[in-house]
């Protein structure tokens, strides 16, 4: 290879494609969260879903049925009506920007100008290697932690925000669905422009369970497996079997459907089954539950909701599981096909040529940009299950 280390291996990441997400073989990846959901709300899915344009993000959705329908007579006149049910929302693109640098120090510690064509090479590609690791695992790991984000309505709701909705701006605990604490408006305040306090469809649902009674030993209904049964009965919806009048209602997604816990919450199912149980299910020996679920759905750790401050502190504010007005783990039961990420056709992981600042001569940025969101397509097909009582 002619000339210099830093233009030649600024030619070689122009012309090589990223690699995004690499394995570990040659390095330990120690920055990466255990577990994503981002790519839960991005894989399965047809690419015209995920990948949008336009200068916002726009769907309709329909509330009401407009009842047009009558029991009638032969020959009876009749009043014709045309019911516009449809309520249309737009939401705003937010921007995520990251990027990788070199310098050519990289190059003469690594006694570039004495290695053979073939080992330049090679170092090449584990530099590449190196900085693609480090920059994908940044970008993921900001965007993991945008999807668990206090809510705020200036940040999200507002045109001027800065950040994608969060999940708990979608599925909460307060009263009519909004997010709560002092950092959401009030009772005037839309999410996604829709107005939860005036249209009870858009709302999640949400249970409770009793801590003082998980068996639901006095028979009341408030165990916690009783409360896991209510939501997941809230959340699905079947069509009528009806011939091609079936291609009008939604589907369920049983596939899609996820439910989230803290490590308490894991903690805590896992020992509510156990002593459900006379023998270990997984052996006789073995107390473990590798893959707890309900109705078939996974419960699954998510470790961003370890010290998540988004329950009611009672106070008009936010708090973590073990603080909040009611302590206790929450379960997030989200139906992957009413809830995802959406990119901009034109912008996602897009990468600029590589840039040189006049006052680092001897550095070389290639900055990456991402335009998203996130986007509730229904909030009543997702539920948020919570404790009533501190004992």
């Amino acid at each position: 290879m002619s000339g210099t280390a830093l233009s030649n291996f600024t030619d070689f990441m122009k012309s090589s494609p990223s690699v995004f997400l690499t394995d570990n073989k040659s390095i330990v990846n120690e920055a990466v969260k255990q577990t994503y959901v981002l790519g839960k709300f991005l894989k399965g899915r047809d690419m015209s879903e995920v990948l949008q344009g336009g200068s916002k993000i726009k769907d309709e959705i329909m509330f009401d049925d407009g009842s047009t329908a009558s029991q009638t007579l032969p020959g009876a006149t009749h009043t014709w009506q045309n019911p516009q049910v449809l309520t249309e929302w737009e939401i705003n693109w937010r921007f995520t920007i990251d990027h990788m640098a070199w310098n050519k120090y990289e190059f003469i510690l690594n006694n570039y100008s004495d290695l053979t064509t073939d080992a330049k090479r090679a170092l090449f590609k584990k530099m590449q290697r190196q900085k693609e690791m480090r920059l994908w695992t940044s970008t993921f790991n900001w965007m993991e932690e945008a999807l668990w984000r206090v809510p705020s309505y200036s940040e999200m709701e507002a045109a001027g925000g800065q950040y994608p909705y969060s999940i708990p701006v979608f599925i909460n605990e307060f009263t009519n669905g909004y997010p709560g604490g002092t950092t959401w408006s009030g009772s005037g305040a839309t999410i996604m422009g829709i107005n939860p306090a005036t249209e009870s469809l858009w709302r999640p649902n949400q249970t409770t369970y009793s801590k003082t009674d998980l068996a639901d030993t006095d028979g009341d209904a408030e165990g916690l497996f009783d409360a896991f049964g209510a939501a997941f009965r809230a959340v699905r919806f079947v069509a009528p079997k009806m011939g091609r009048a079936e291609e009008y209602f939604e589907q369920d997604a049983f596939n899609m459907q996820h439910i989230f816990a803290s490590e308490t919450g894991m903690k805590n199912y896992g020992r509510w089954l156990r002593a459900g149980n006379d023998r270990f299910v997984t052996g006789p020996q073995d107390p473990g539950y590798g893959s707890p679920k309900f109705q078939g759905v996974p419960v699954e750790y998510i470790r961003q909701l370890d010290g998540l401050a988004v329950y009611d502190s009672g106070s008009n504010g936010f708090a973590t599981e073990a603080a909040a007005n009611h302590v206790g783990p929450r379960f997030y039961m989200i139906n992957g096909k009413y809830m995802k990420s959406v990119l901009h056709k034109d912008d996602y992981f897009q990468g600029t040529d590589p840039m040189t600042h006049p006052n680092q001569p001897d550095t070389r940025v290639r900055a990456y940009s991402t335009t998203w969101n996130l986007v509730a397509r229904s909030r009543q097909r997702h539920a948020i299950i919570s404790p009533t009582t501190n004992t």
